[in-house]
């Protein structure tokens, strides 16, 4: 939310942080699913945002990050065969 301070923020109304095009969510109701997501985030688990909006949570371990920021073409298959069928689509 830093980033969308008018301070610092190119054009906050329209989630635009810099370079008139670098968006920090898709539209509103993307934004605050994001931080509905991180408000509850477990230490275990990591949200997936993908093209500027949540798609999912899954699990993982502490250590691991909190957010993950892929491009469209992103497919994960981690150490411990990670797929789309044990992630929390909560977004």
């Amino acid at each position: 939310m830093n980033n969308l301070d008018p301070e610092v923020a190119e054009r906050p109304a329209d989630l635009v942080v810099y370079g008139g095009i670098g968006k920090a969510a898709r539209n509103w109701e993307c934004f605050h699913a994001i931080v509905r997501e991180l408000e509850h985030l477990g230490h275990e688990e990591t949200l997936l945002v993908q093209e500027r909006q949540a798609v999912a949570v899954f699990p993982t371990h502490e250590l691991a990050p909190r957010v993950i920021i892929a491009t469209p073409t992103w497919w994960a298959s981690g150490p411990h065969g990670s797929t789309s069928t044990n992630w929390t689509a909560r977004a």
